[in-house]
């Protein structure tokens, strides 16, 4: 068994993994931002660890449940190894194509081992930890490195030490039932997922530039969205900055709460800033499109493309709904021209065809309607009605 711990790494690894140069290390010290991320390895490095067995390469899979964890297969297919944390996602979204690599044993997930109360991590934008990790289990009493990987005999501190910081299996095969492997993303090899979100607009308040965008899909990353964007869609940025105003000036005046005046106040400036009430603009489902991520920021800057429509409270909107799910799929663009095909082709039914079929086209004989309420989206429930000699009728339906 080859303990890839030990092997040499590609020129530069070392750089990448301390975050390296950004293109904020020109700015004096009192401005510069702590790195959040470390830096993409360069496809050279990315292509040497491969060869060399150091990196992984796969499709990344965010958990829709959990958007904290995301998942890889292992080459070995025995089970996939997770990537515990948005900052070992390392700014890959989901199903992009990423090079993945495998932490130290300590760092990995010992299962059956819960901790509930979570233990906070280091770093202000890291969440909290709800599994345990292989080394505290031990460092716990809870098991031993022999009790995690049967077969392993341990024989002084040192020896525990040394596989505790190896990536490699100490084992084969790998009892997956109580460890699993956990990795950290180092590049983006190839970006499948859409750049493109779907999602609400949520201002700050105070003197900001920056307005957060929540896409509706969890697990697409929130973005920042310059608040002067906002007036191509009927959204004054002076008007929001005035509203946002109101609302801090009613909340500290009335020690929390609004008053009449106040509260009336905001709702006129949230009128004016965007041509609506603020409740219709929280319903308001825009396009973002994703501009930039720097390593130095926890969410990336996106640029608001368009306006979809408005989601109304009990009533649901197939057009915007349709529209919503096509610009997820990312295909909203390629079916335009569906239209305009459809209306040349030749609806016609052939001969052969119409020779196997009953004809219920003639309403003279069939009448046929959907009963389905008229925001159904299945329309599966159908009557019809047929005159019959004598003066009878049929009526018959199907459900």
């Amino acid at each position: 068994m080859t303990d890839h711990s030990q092997s040499v790494e590609p020129l530069g690894m070392q750089q990448h993994r301390r975050g390296g140069p950004g293109r904020h290390q020109n700015l004096p010290r009192q401005h510069q931002r702590p790195q959040i991320f470390d830096n993409h390895f360069s496809p050279e490095e990315v292509s040497a660890g491969l060869s060399t067995g150091q990196l992984l390469l796969g499709q990344l899979s965010i958990n829709k449940f959990n958007a904290d964890e995301a998942f890889i297969g292992h080459p070995i297919g025995d089970a996939d190894v997770l990537i515990g944390s948005r900052i070992d996602r390392n700014r890959a979204l989901n199903d992009d194509e990423v090079a993945v690599r495998i932490k130290p044993v300590a760092s990995w997930r010992a299962l059956g081992f819960s901790n509930p109360c979570g233990t906070a991590a280091a770093g202000e934008h890291q969440q909290q930890q709800p599994w345990l990790t292989v080394q505290s289990v031990i460092s716990a009493g809870q098991a031993t490195f022999a009790d995690l990987f049967p077969g392993v005999q341990v024989a002084d501190q040192l020896q525990l030490q040394r596989l505790l910081q190896s990536s490699a299996d100490p084992c084969q095969p790998l009892p997956v039932d109580r460890v699993q492997r956990v990795g950290q993303v180092v590049a983006i090899v190839n970006q499948i997922a859409s750049r493109r979100f779907v999602g609400r607009v949520k201002p700050r308040t105070g003197e900001q530039k920056m307005d957060i965008f929540e896409p509706l899909d969890p697990r697409q990353p929130g973005c920042n969205v310059p608040r002067s964007e906002l007036t191509a869609f009927g959204c004054s940025a002076e008007q929001l900055r005035r509203q946002i105003q109101h609302s801090a000036a009613a909340q500290s005046s009335s020690g929390g709460r609004f008053s009449i005046r106040l509260q009336r106040r905001a709702a006129q400036a949230a009128d004016s800033a965007f041509g609506c009430s603020a409740e219709q603009l929280r319903r308001q489902i825009f396009v973002a499109e994703l501009d930039h991520w720097a390593p130095v920021f926890f969410m990336p800057k996106a640029r608001i493309c368009q306006r979809l429509g408005e989601r109304a409270d009990g009533r649901i909107d197939i057009e915007l709904e349709t529209r919503v799910i096509l610009e997820q799929l990312g295909i909203a663009e390629s079916i335009e021209s569906v239209p305009e095909e459809l209306t040349a082709a030749d609806g016609g039914v052939s001969e052969q065809e119409a020779a196997r079929r009953r004809d219920f086209r003639d309403p003279l004989h069939y009448c046929i309607f959907t009963v389905d309420k008229a925001m159904a989206q299945d329309l599966d429930d159908a009557v019809h009605y047929r005159a019959l000699d004598g003066g009878d009728c049929e009526v018959s339906g199907d459900s």
